[in-house]
């Protein structure tokens, strides 16, 4: 019991006597740049928002970009022009990715450098086999005569492709 209490004071002061050093770094602006987020699904028409980058200490959260040119591509073969809808860039002829292809976009603004992006969407894969095993252990904990237990589930998931 005593080697405990030892023990306790001595991460206790540990605790206290840590200290910091704030360190102020000076990090360049390198510019406004076109920021891309974006994701693709097969079942779901294109949607693409862009806004601008902001330095650190900028007080707006999102600089949304509303008057650029996308361009929209499936394997290299022009698909058409995304349209802004209020924030986001959308497909007006509702178009839907498929399986197995590479996208890409290339974006352009009068005052901003061109920027592109792109993904594959990769082939479904299926899962042949699922396999979990969960095991209870029961843990004893005792405190001043009086006896806890405690239940501990371990669960492991294993999955073959």
């Amino acid at each position: 019991m005593e080697r405990i209490i030892r023990f306790i004071i001595i991460i206790g002061l540990l605790f206290f006597v840590s200290c910091y050093k704030e360190t102020e770094i000076e990090i360049p602006y390198s510019g406004t740049k076109i920021v891309v987020k974006s994701t693709l699904f097969t079942d779901q028409p294109v949607k693409v928002t862009l806004s601008k980058s902001r330095p650190l200490n900028a007080e707006s959260y999102y600089n949304y970009l509303l008057d650029a040119t996308i361009k929209f591509y499936e394997n290299n073969s022009y698909i058409e022009d995304l349209i802004c809808d209020r924030i986001h860039y959308i497909s007006p002829s509702n178009y839907l990715c498929k399986a197995g292809a590479e996208y890409s976009i290339y974006i352009y603004h009068e005052n901003l450098e061109a920027a592109e992006a792109g993904v594959n969407i990769p082939e479904p894969t299926s899962i042949k086999v699922v396999d979990t095993f969960s095991m209870n252990k029961i843990f004893t904990y005792r405190y001043a005569e009086e006896t806890f237990f405690f239940i501990g589930i371990n669960t492991r998931i294993r999955y073959e492709n």
